[in-house]
C-alpha cells in the first residue's frame, strides 16, 4: 500500500486554500503537507496528504471541487547533509523521473514517479526507506 495523495482542481482565487483546508479541518482531518502548482490560465492544483485521504476527497466533491485521487512515494531521510541527493540520485541513476516533489512534515517527502514499484526497489535497496499510508500515519501519531 502507497500513501495516497489528493488534488483539487481549483479557480485561483484568494479565499480557496482557505475554504479547501477549512472543510478538511472540519471534518477532523489533519494536512500532513500539501503543495499548490498553478497554471497561466487563472487555476491551480491543491494537492495535499492527509490523516484520511478517502473522507477528504468525499468532503470535498460534495462542495462541487474536482478531486482526485493519486498514489505517491513517499520517504523517510535522516536529518543528516546529503540525503535528499542520495535519495534522488538513485532515482536518476535507476532512470526514474520525478513529475513533482514537496516536503511534507519532519523529513518526510513525497514525490510522483513514473515507476512505484521500480523507485521503491531502487530507494530500499540503498537503504532509504519507503512509507506507505499505515507507516506514515504510524510515523506522524507516534
Amino acid at each position: 500500500m502507497s500513501v495516497i495523495q489528493i488534488s483539487v482542481f481549483m479557480e485561483d482565487k484568494t479565499g480557496k486554500i482557505a475554504s479547501i483546508s477549512k472543510l478538511i479541518g472540519d471534518s477532523n482531518v489533519n494536512i500532513f503537507g500539501f503543495d499548490i502548482a498553478d497554471t497561466s490560465e487563472g487555476y491551480g492544483i491543491f494537492r495535499l496528504v492527509t490523516s484520511d485521504p478517502e473522507k477528504s476527497a468525499e468532503v470535498l466533491a460534495q462542495k462541487g471541487y474536482t478531486v482526485s485521487k493519486n498514489e505517491v512515494l513517499c520517504i523517510f531521510l535522516e536529518n543528516k547533509p546529503g540525503q535528499l541527493s542520495k535519495a534522488l540520485s538513485v532515482l536518476a541513476d535507476n532512470g526514474i523521473s520525478i513529475e513533482y516533489i514537496y516536503a511534507i512534515v519532519e523529513s518526510l517527502i513525497v514525490m510522483k514517479v513514473d515507476s512505484m514499484q521500480s523507485a521503491r526497489k531502487a530507494l530500499e535497496g540503498t537503504g532509504i526507506r519507503t512509507l506507505n499510508m499505515q507507516e506514515l500515519l504510524s510515523h506522524i501519531q507516534g
